[in-house]
């Protein structure tokens, strides 16, 4: 499934990126988080419609 952006991830020192902190879900997307139905997607400038795509599993 595709769907939108929750959290946009926040670049860090030595070429890094995490999770800012406060970032939260909605319940819905909680429920989603633990039926595996989130995934994060890696976009870069040679490949803007996404160069890596991974499902998270809680």
């Amino acid at each position: 499934k595709n769907g939108p952006i929750l959290i946009w991830l926040k670049h860090g020192r030595d070429n890094t990126w995490f999770v800012p902190a406060g970032a939260k879900l909605t319940p819905a997307q909680y429920r989603a988080y633990l039926d595996g139905d989130l995934y994060l997607n890696v976009h870069t400038h040679k490949h803007p419609a996404g160069a890596i795509r991974g499902q998270i599993k809680p």
